[in-house]
């Protein structure tokens, strides 16, 4: 599955199938059935290009008549996900041990 995350409303989609996974190109998608003989792993990779993000996923279901919602989250907390130019390089400052911007136009070691 992925996710823009720099859409205005983003949602989770089916990725294309990638050599190796199980999946192929002619598979319909959504709605997906499962079982308890036959459980699904799902990997969400959700992207931005612009922005610092977090987020949780809904997950609708339904089974024998009923329905209902799932939050799915980072152990009670939203997932976070950041662009890498809106990332900070950080160096550690071995003097204080402190986590420091990286000056501009230098490394880390340097």
């Amino acid at each position: 599955m992925t996710a823009d995350l720099d859409l205005k409303s983003p949602y989770a989609h089916k990725a294309p199938a990638r050599e190796g996974d199980g999946g192929s190109s002619s598979d319909t998608g959504w709605p997906y059935t499962v079982s308890g003989s036959d459980p699904e792993h799902f990997v969400v990779s959700p992207t931005t290009r612009r922005h610092d993000v977090t987020f949780t996923l809904l997950l609708q279901w339904a089974w024998n008549g009923r329905r209902g919602q799932i939050r799915i989250d980072d152990q009670g907390k939203p997932f976070r996900v950041t662009s890498d130019r809106n990332a900070i390089q950080l160096c550690l400052d071995r003097t204080t041990t402190r986590l420091l911007p990286q000056p501009k136009g230098k490394t880390c070691a340097s």
